[in-house]
């Protein structure tokens, strides 16, 4: 976790000699966020994001958080993140008739490690209220790649962009819509050995296979800022409609096996080297390729109370919608900016999953944002 927590360091140090202003035209953050996913599974992540606005934002005319959106600031924005994820598989034995049993194997923890960059720019046209926006963003994970928390992809290499076009309708209300698409593909390595007694009936081989997801993703949203009384508000909704096309191809190549190893007790997602050695066969490859796709609906709903013009308590919901559920999400979050130039933010969330994966039916998340603007 000690890489984990460069970004609020780095934050920290930035935004320590900032000035007690009104006025800012950089905001600078970073932030942690720690996620288990079931018993099986813990991801945490550290993310440093830079925006920078062509017009400084007055931050005196309403909460301190909503500042950006209030003063239709144009800007442009990049971040970094990393992330590292510990799966922990339990151990699995073959059960082979007519012969000793296998010893029983112990858990194998595999840990991944990722990197993502992004860069997104928005226009604003303050006169009209009219305001278009776009994104790219990149992800590179090492194998194996997580598991997905979003229901959405699953790959160890991820590339997305995004268009985004809205209105003012008045003075603190926005309409949005939002084009995404996303592309990613994951690619695994399966051997599959045999004993002398079975090589007769099962030739060794080696299984890869590639899965390509494509992801597309069309948004309508709305945002809008209130009062209540001597209290400010906000509330966001959005209905966002997803196809994802995923590809599958599966490649069978025979294997020679020089001498006759153990019939290993498990096999992680990738191979490691095998005493006596695995070469490819002199067989010809046998492949096979099959295609779905699905459409889903996620419906979210968010509310934001400010006590003061430097606290605000949110909560948001999502829910999945599909052929068949996939899951909802609840989230609670407050932030506090203790100085007009220093912020800080907690949110926790929960994910409840209906997906066939016993271990990821429930994702409980922990994240915290340190904010500076100058």
């Amino acid at each position: 976790m000690r890489r984990l927590c460069v970004p609020i360091l780095w934050t920290t140090a930035l935004t320590a000699a900032c000035a007690h202003a009104d006025e800012f035209s950089w905001q600078i953050s970073g932030g942690v966020r720690e996620s288990d996913l079931g018993q099986s599974v813990e991801a945490e992540s550290g993310t440093l994001a830079a925006t920078y606005f062509f017009r400084p934002v007055d931050d005196a005319d309403g909460p301190y958080a909503l500042a950006p959106f209030l003063e239709r600031s144009s800007n442009l924005g990049a971040s970094y993140s990393e992330d590292k994820t510990t799966t922990v598989v339990p151990g699995f034995t073959y059960a082979i008739p007519f012969l000793p049993p296998q010893p029983p194997t112990p858990p194998v923890t595999n840990v991944t490690r990722g990197a993502a960059r992004s860069l997104s720019g928005r226009h604003v046209w303050r006169a009209t209220g009219w305001y278009a926006g776009a994104s790219l963003a990149e992800t590179d994970v090492a194998a194996p790649a997580p598991l997905s928390t979003s229901f959405s992809v699953l790959g160890d290499e991820l590339n997305s962009a995004s268009l985004e076009f809205g209105k003012y309708v008045g003075p603190s209300t926005a309409v949005e819509l939002s084009l995404d698409a996303a592309k990613t593909s994951l690619t695994s390595e399966i051997p599959l050995l045999c004993t002398s007694l079975l090589c007769s009936i099962l030739a060794p081989a080696q299984i890869t296979t590639t899965l390509e997801t494509d992801l597309e993703n069309v948004e309508v949203s709305a945002f809008h800022v209130g009062r209540l009384g001597r209290l400010r508000y906000s509330l966001a909704g959005g209905i966002t409609t997803s196809e994802v096309t995923a590809t599958l191809d599966v490649a069978v190549t025979p294997l020679t096996l020089p001498t006759v190893p153990t019939v290993p007790a498990f096999l992680p997602v990738r191979p490691v080297p095998i005493a006596g050695g695995v070469a490819l066969g002199s067989g010809s490859t046998t492949s096979e390729r099959s295609e779905r796709s699905e459409r889903t609906e996620r419906y979210a709903l968010a509310g934001e109370l400010f006590p003061t013009q430097r606290l605000g308590i949110r909560l948001g919901y999502a829910r999945w919608d599909g052929d068949e559920p996939l899951g909802e999400t609840y989230e609670l979050d407050a932030t506090w900016f203790f100085k007009p130039s220093i912020g800080a933010r907690v949110a926790l969330s929960r994910a409840k999953s209906d997906l066939p994966v016993s271990t990821t039916r429930d994702v409980d998340t922990v994240a915290l944002q340190l904010i500076g603007r100058l």
